[in-house]
């Protein structure tokens, strides 16, 4: 009976461990010759204690599987795209946890190979990277704070830079982007050849596009999202479109409504059945369809107050679909 009991463990052990716990400030990114979504990063709560796990995850539509390999430390507010160019996932920089309460910036830069980790003789440029895959130029643009890179406080003096990483070279684009503190989103518009970057402020909004030469602003006029941080975007080359989905509104309420942005206006879109509101969450195309992971949700956590979500979430036909 014993045996038996201890096999059961072993059994039940094994599938919670090749599933991600819900964890907040992880990244997701597609890789497209495998067809699978890969997840790094982010924090989750052991014991009422945050912990930055080293592990990776795959998910092949079906179900999770770990990745145990050496390679980098745990960390939250990283890079982490697929560069279809080379057939690698990249990760550069974010934020890791101190042994003092204290955080460290990361600047290190490694690529997966799908089955292990190269840590690459190069650093990333700005601290928090945000990175974003340019299939017109088979390069990962790469946008960030260039300025006092030992400290994460948001109220001293920012450089925001736009880099090219391509072939393990690093080329400056551009110095006169947005000024973006905190969470910021991009994606690539394919179609228009335009990298894009919703930016909220207590008036408005602004679309912020870099062309390859030269940043240019859009102002929406009538319907267009509120103010928010941590919203998912996205961009789906099949209908040739950004999507908004949810995010963290100025009075820290988490929020659920799903947009579409076709360059020149923004379009609610209005959903019966689909995922709850919550901040944090991220976009991937994948397969023809939108995926949705993870995010916070509204539901008092008695350690941290937040509850964290790891559900799956496809957008496709114009309809959402559960998928794990």
């Amino acid at each position: 009976m014993g045996s038996f009991c201890f096999l059961l463990f072993l059994i039940f052990a094994n599938l919670a461990f090749d599933e991600p716990r819900p964890r907040h400030l992880e990244e997701v990114t597609y890789d497209k010759k495998n067809d699978r979504l890969l997840l790094f990063g982010g924090a989750e709560v052991n014991d009422g204690v945050w912990q930055e796990p080293t592990m990776l995850y795959e998910w092949n539509g079906e179900k999770w599987n770990m990745i145990r390999a050496q390679g980098p430390a745990g960390r939250r507010g990283h890079g982490w795209i697929y560069d279809e160019n080379r057939n690698e996932t990249i990760l550069m920089g974010g934020v890791t946890m101190g042994q003092i309460a204290k955080d460290s910036i990361l600047f290190d830069v490694w690529h997966w190979n799908g089955k292990s980790w190269k840590l690459m003789n190069t650093i990333c440029p700005v601290k928090e990277p945000e990175v974003v895959y340019d299939p017109i130029s088979k390069r990962i643009l790469v946008y960030g704070d260039a300025n006092n890179k030992t400290v994460l406080n948001y109220n001293l003096e920012t450089t925001f830079e736009l880099w090219e990483y391509k072939n393990e070279t690093w080329i400056k684009l551009s110095v006169e982007g947005p000024d973006i503190r905190g969470s910021r989103m991009m994606a690539f518009d394919v179609a228009r050849k335009r990298l894009v970057a919703p930016v909220f402020e207590e008036n408005g909004m602004t679309m912020w596009e870099w062309n390859g030469d030269k940043w240019t602003k859009h102002f929406p006029e009538k319907e267009f999202p509120s103010y928010r941080t941590r919203f998912a975007f996205a961009y789906h080359p099949v209908d040739k479109n950004m999507y908004l989905f949810g995010g963290l509104s100025a009075d820290r309420k988490q929020l659920g409504d799903f947009w579409s942005w076709d360059g020149n206006r923004w379009k609610r879109i209005d959903i019966k059945d689909g995922p709850s509101v919550r901040n944090s969450s991220h976009f991937v195309f994948s397969n023809n369809q939108l995926i949705l992971y993870g995010g916070s949700v509204p539901r008092a956590h008695p350690a941290t107050g937040i509850e964290l979500s790891n559900e799956i979430w496809g957008w496709k036909n114009d309809k959402w679909e559960l998928l794990k």
